[in-house]
């Protein structure tokens, strides 16, 4: 008896049916660790901002997204962050290390933003060297590298990168001056603008495991309509022969 060919290939149809439900799966738990990610971000961004000395306490990986609190004196060196988009303007951002009260290495802020229209007046009024008291949210990216342009502005805040420019020891976290923005529609007012955003994950997990379920679903119909019983035609009954 000949074995049909759909039936040698099940073995495959399983094994891809458990992958396609695995990956179905995966993107499920990404969903979810996703969800608890944006709610403890939200949550530490929410919190009140942390005394400097209880934020050189924390891990710079669990500081992250946290809001602080510094008091000390600016570094007079300014960098500027290149083609930074706000409000549909094409614009620049401005880095400066704060020296802590107290000593330790400095801390690179982000004074934030202007459009390039304003850039003279801003820097004028800019106050380089006088004491300050920052607020403003903790970011800690290492795994993103900074370039340095041939007009001298900089890709990114990037304390690895920007040390040997500064000539003083920083930190490997920054922060982000200012509060967060109230909306999307906002509109700044006094320059340079100090706000901040936090961007939510775009990665559509959900949308992807909606795609794997339902392959798999397919796979499983396409099979069972291969291998279901099918009906056999009625025997046709035989015409009895005419009398001669």
């Amino acid at each position: 008896m000949r074995v049909r060919p759909v039936i040698m290939l099940l073995p495959l149809v399983v094994l891809a049916l458990a992958v396609l439900l695995a990956l179905g799966g995966w993107q499920l738990l990404r969903a979810r660790e996703s969800e608890r990610t944006e709610a403890r971000r939200e949550a530490q961004v929410a919190a009140p901002p942390l005394a400097w000395a209880d934020a050189l306490r924390h891990d710079p990986v669990d500081l992250d997204f946290h809001r602080v609190t510094v008091s000390g004196h600016w570094d007079p060196t300014v960098l500027l962050l290149a083609n930074r988009i706000r409000f549909d303007t094409k614009g620049e951002e401005i880095v400066q290390a704060l020296l802590p009260e107290g000593g330790g290495p400095a801390l690179l802020v982000n004074r934030g933003w202007y459009p390039l229209e304003r850039k003279d007046v801003v820097l004028a009024a800019l106050d380089r060297d006088a004491p300050a008291t920052v607020i403003g949210l903790a970011r800690y990216v290492p795994e993103e590298r900074a370039r340095e342009t041939t007009a001298g502005a900089w890709s990114r805040v990037d304390p690895v990168a920007m040390r040997p420019r500064l000539g003083v020891e920083l930190l490997s976290w920054y922060v982000i001056e200012g509060e967060r923005a109230p909306a999307t529609n906002f509109v700044p007012g006094a320059l340079p603008d100090r706000h901040f955003v936090v961007l939510s994950p775009q990665i559509p997990h959900l949308e992807y495991a909606a795609t794997w379920f339902s392959l798999a679903a397919a796979l499983a119909a396409t099979t069972w309509l291969r291998l279901r019983p099918r009906r056999r035609a009625p025997a046709a009954t035989p015409t009895p022969a005419r009398a001669r």
